[in-house]
């Protein structure tokens, strides 16, 4: 099936990424209170995750500067949303690092 708004494929990755992330973290958090000890599988997904996801992301967020592509990079600025987490209890405050993203709809070109 057809998006109606295809994605390019630098931000499908990007999302996709997002989403890989925060299952680890949540993975890895039911796994270390159910068998009370950390589980190194989803810890090593999410850290491969977030690399990754810095890594394509800044090579975007080049190309967006020099040639003006990919023009939907502004769809991850919903990343900024996460930044909501760091206000729950017994959260990493570090988290509100994501709304840092919100700058990216600014890339939105009307």
């Amino acid at each position: 099936m057809k998006s109606a708004y295809p994605l390019s494929k630098e931000t499908r990755l990007l999302i996709t990424l997002i989403i890989t992330s925060v299952l680890g973290v949540i993975l890895h958090n039911v796994g270390s209170i159910a068998l009370n000890q950390a589980e190194r599988m989803f810890y090593l997904v999410t850290f491969i995750s977030v690399v990754g996801f810095i890594i394509i992301f800044l090579k975007a967020l080049y190309e967006y500067h020099t040639k003006g592509s990919p023009n939907d990079l502004w769809i991850i600025g919903y990343a900024g949303f996460l930044g909501f987490l760091g206000l729950l209890p017994q959260t990493e405050v570090a988290l509100f690092g994501f709304f840092g993203f919100f700058g990216l709809f600014s890339l939105k070109q009307v």
